[in-house]
């Protein structure tokens, strides 16, 4: 779901702001453009700082942010607010991105980690959907409905990610006191 959340966002932002602000695909470039530095600059800051947190603080934290990108979406933003809206969605998968990673890359056995990676890589290939998906929940919902199932969705997302990363902190850590059960002379 989070994958269907960012490729409708970079679709029809694209087309929002064209029909609502002049120059609006310049706009785009340079949101884009400052999306790229705040991750680039704040990653391996954020990275160094998270390790001394829990998980669901920390998805607790991206998914508020989420919502309150989409909160300031809905709100209806100008031209300048374009940038705080990308600037706390940035922020947002500053925080989440290295987390989950680490969940995608220990959720399987150690065999089959490749054909996870596929899997999860090709689930991005139908990217292309999800803009014509939104389209029609948006024509057939309206805004408001649209925004509160969209800002549910980034809740939950936050808790199933929560209780994952829980579940697998707890079998790593399982999993670490067995290879030292059977390392250890008795």
């Amino acid at each position: 779901m989070l994958f269907s959340i960012e490729s409708q966002d970079e679709k029809s932002v694209v087309q929002s702001l064209t029909s609502t602000i002049h120059n609006g695909t310049l706009l785009y470039g340079h949101l884009l453009s400052m999306s790229l530095i705040i991750i680039i600059v704040l990653q391996p800051i954020s990275t160094h700082l998270l390790k001394m947190k829990r998980s669901s603080e920390i998805f607790l934290a991206g998914s508020a942010l989420i919502c309150l990108a989409f909160v300031l979406v809905y709100m209806g933003v100008g031209y300048l607010g374009w940038y705080g809206v990308f600037a706390v969605y940035s922020v947002s998968e500053v925080i989440l991105s290295p987390k989950l990673q680490w969940i995608i890359s220990n959720v399987p056995k150690k065999g089959l980690r490749n054909t996870y990676f596929s899997i999860i890589n090709t689930s991005g290939n139908v990217a292309f959907f999800w803009p014509w998906i939104g389209g029609i929940l948006y024509e057939r919902m309206g805004m408001s409905k649209l925004f509160i199932s969209v800002s549910i969705t980034a809740i939950l997302a936050g808790l199933v990610l929560m209780v994952a990363s829980n579940k697998l902190t707890n079998r790593l850590r399982a999993d670490m006191v067995l290879q030292d059960s059977e390392i250890s002379p008795t």
